[in-house]
């Protein structure tokens, strides 16, 4: 195999698919002294509402969310003055509070009880972006392979592949109390130089197979570069796909020392 050089970079792309959802803001509640969100929010382990509620909260443009304390009953407006969690039922530096969800104009709707800990929520756009941070350096190594070795003829095929899956993960990742799954794929673009290049979902593989194939028609050294543009998306606790909106992207090339077939001419016996 043809030693090949790797640079990993990331690049922005916005995802077409991203929802809105994802931008909620997180204030504090200072007359009753809880927090408020717009917008999507991730729940974790600690959330003791429904399970539907859990896994549909990440995707909800239209949501508004607040937390109270437990001796609110009807809505978080309620004036009951002080009223402090119950501590000694929830994970060290959290305490208990009582969540509300308001859809649109219809009144708050309590969901359940969380341990909530110090900056409240979790927004869908702070989770997607740990998410990103973190998954790219698990990715798999980006390497070129090429067949046959150095020096190859002009006017022959070689074959060409990367030592990568079609797919990544699933792949759980610990962000504080927050399980989330990721999973990612992969297309990878090549380029050989004078404007030849194509773009496939497919690793390839060496000889026999030898899917991926290219034919340099000149003599010299040319470069072989392969670019891994990843797709990812994060679910927690079985809810929607997330899109991650950056491309996770891997750049890896080689060099080819093409020469020119020459004809031998023998004698003849």
């Amino acid at each position: 195999m043809v030693a090949a050089s790797l640079v990993l970079v990331i690049s922005v792309c916005l995802a077409s698919s991203f929802s809105p959802a994802s931008a909620a803001e997180v204030v504090g509640d200072q007359e009753q002294g809880g927090y408020v969100a717009r917008g999507g929010v991730v729940f974790d382990a600690n959330f003791n509402g429904l399970v539907e509620t859990r896994r549909a909260s990440p995707i909800c443009p239209d949501c508004q969310w607040r937390t109270s304390g437990m001796c609110h009953v009807n809505s978080p407006d309620e004036q009951v003055g002080f009223c402090g969690g119950i501590g000694a039922s929830c994970p060290a530096g959290r305490w208990m509070v009582k969540v509300w969800r308001k859809v649109g104009d219809a009144p708050w709707e309590y969901m359940g009880t969380w341990c909530a800990s110090e900056g409240g929520f979790q927004t869908t756009e702070r989770v997607t972006t740990q998410v990103k941070n973190e998954s790219w350096a698990f990715l798999p190594p980006l390497t070129v392979g090429v067949q046959p070795k150095n020096p190859v003829p002009a006017n022959v095929p070689i074959v060409v592949w990367v030592n990568q899956p079609a797919q990544f993960g699933p792949q759980t990742l610990n962000l504080g109390e927050l399980e989330v799954v990721v999973t990612a794929e992969p297309e990878w673009v090549w380029e050989f130089g004078s404007n030849s290049s194509f773009v496939t979902s497919q690793p390839g593989a060496p000889w026999p197979e030898g899917s991926l194939r290219h034919t340099f028609l000149r003599a010299g050294s040319r470069e072989v570069v392969v670019t891994a543009k990843w797709r990812a998306w994060w679910q927690v606790d079985g809810g929607d796909l997330m899109p991650v909106p950056e491309v996770l992207t891997q750049r890896a090339s080689t060099f080819v020392d093409v020469r020119q077939a020459r004809a031998l001419l023998r004698p003849m016996k």
